[in-house]
């Protein structure tokens, strides 16, 4: 591996490691680093999409955050996080507080 596709591995590790710990504004500007490095690489976008919907669950925007997560599934069909979140926000069923909780 090169020194860019290095750099490229430890900020996406951070991204995602940013993201299991609902870091929703750290992951979003690592994962746009990388989506603007890179942008034929659909995964950053998904999760690039994944953070800014984090960042409008959290912020209580509900509406925009199901736009961000409707377009991560269209990125990453199989995307589980995204999927569980809309499902639940569609549902009604959904603890935001709960989720984004530290």
């Amino acid at each position: 591996m090169g020194e860019r596709e290095d750099r490229e591995a430890a900020q996406l590790a951070l991204a995602e490691a940013a993201l299991q710990r609902s870091q929703w504004t750290l992951a979003r500007e690592l994962m746009h680093q990388l989506a603007c490095t890179v942008p034929q690489n659909k995964h950053y976008r998904a999760q690039l999409s994944f953070a800014r919907a984090g960042e409008l669950l959290a912020a209580g925007d509900s509406t925009r955050a199901r736009e961000e997560l409707e377009r991560t599934l269209r990125l990453a069909p199989n995307h589980a996080g995204a999927a569980a979140m809309l499902e639940k926000a569609r549902g009604g069923r959904f603890g935001f507080g709960r989720l984004f909780r530290r």
